[in-house]
């Protein structure tokens, strides 16, 4: 449905993530402007390349959605993906999204570009650096110069919107190491920025 939305606008790329991922702006949107195409599909990858077949997982994937033993590379639907509009025209004039509908949205993406690459259409792959989730190197910066992703999957909202300020004034120097604190009330002001 979105897809479609996307395609009666007259915007060139579409954009997909989760409402627990900071996106970093400054950062993102000159990658973008650099890499972007009417072919793209951007993102972090996603480390799912098995179907989970559990019933209770919440990953769960039926054979009757996906019948094969590995999904095709993708990018993974939390932090986010960028798709072109050349792209999402294909995937939609094709009928693929609606002949290969899967329970797992990022999952389904990922197959939408493998099927559409493989009548012919060109996919331009390119790798925002993200994480998938708080875990990975957590919580190791200091600055906004030592903070690594563009998309950051599965934090707070206290902690997104401290990025964001840093990401506002972009100072490479400011100290962010607050915007990973665990205290809950906490209020975050990033240093060198206004009060």
């Amino acid at each position: 449905v979105m897809m479609q939305i996307f395609l009666n606008s007259s915007k060139s790329l579409f954009m997909k993530t989760d409402d627990d991922t900071f996106v970093a702006w400054s950062r993102l949107l000159p990658l973008v402007s650099h890499l972007s195409g009417p072919h793209t599909y951007m993102g972090v990858p996603s480390p799912l390349p098995q179907p989970i077949r559990d019933p209770q997982h919440k990953w769960y994937e039926p054979y009757w959605t996906y019948p094969g033993d590995r999904y095709p590379e993708g990018m993974d639907g939390g932090p986010g993906y960028i798709l072109g509009r050349a792209l999402i025209q294909k995937i939609m004039d094709s009928g693929i999204g609606k002949s290969h509908f899967l329970w797992n949205e990022d999952r389904s993406v990922a197959v939408w570009v493998n099927e559409v690459r493989k009548q012919g259409t060109r996919v331009d792959v390119a790798v925002i650096p993200g994480s998938i989730n708080k875990s990975v190197a957590w919580p190791s910066w200091k600055d906004w110069h030592t903070y690594p992703h563009m998309l950051h999957h599965q934090l707070d909202e206290e902690t997104i919107s401290c990025l964001a300020l840093a990401d506002q004034i972009t100072v490479e120097s400011a100290d962010i190491s607050a915007c990973f604190s665990e205290e809950a009330d906490h209020r975050f002001q990033v240093l060198g920025s206004p009060a």
